[in-house]
């Protein structure tokens, strides 16, 4: 599969590789300010934690919170995403 760019400073890159924990993997790009890298950096000097798995676990929280948040969202509005929807286009084009 080519490389996806998602914007100006980032890049998106998905590959075939499967971690020995069985995870699909994409390779994520980002360029940031200096000075958020410096703390980052800094922090990790600090703890001895590797600057990737701080990366990770930040993406990870991050994502947790959204899923959670579109989950009660859903319920709150009686959605059911798994339903299929008869009325929905199957071109995913609204009719003209």
């Amino acid at each position: 599969m080519p490389a996806l760019t998602g914007g100006m400073g980032f890049f998106i890159r998905r590959t075939q590789k499967t971690t020995t924990k069985g995870f699909d993997m994409a390779e994520i790009r980002v360029e940031v300010p200096n000075e958020e890298l410096a703390v980052l950096d800094g922090y990790c000097s600090a703890t001895s934690a590797n600057r990737t798995d701080i990366l990770r676990g930040l993406l990870k929280e991050w994502s947790d919170r959204k899923f959670h948040e579109a989950t009660i969202i859903l319920r709150v509005a009686g959605r059911n995403p798994t339903v299929s929807e008869s009325d929905r286009s199957a071109t995913g084009k609204a009719p003209a």
